[in-house]
């Protein structure tokens, strides 16, 4: 039997990226679920 929840599969917290002193990502929070398409 194969349980379905509504947990999120990707989940990320205050992601932040920079190049060379350059902030790309600043602080970024995101969940994406079974099922979602999601871009970035």
């Amino acid at each position: 039997m194969v349980k379905i929840t509504n947990d999120p599969i990707i989940s990320v917290h205050k992601l932040t990226k920079k190049y060379n002193g350059f902030t790309a990502v600043d602080s970024i929070s995101f969940t994406v679920k079974k099922g979602e398409i999601f871009a970035f």
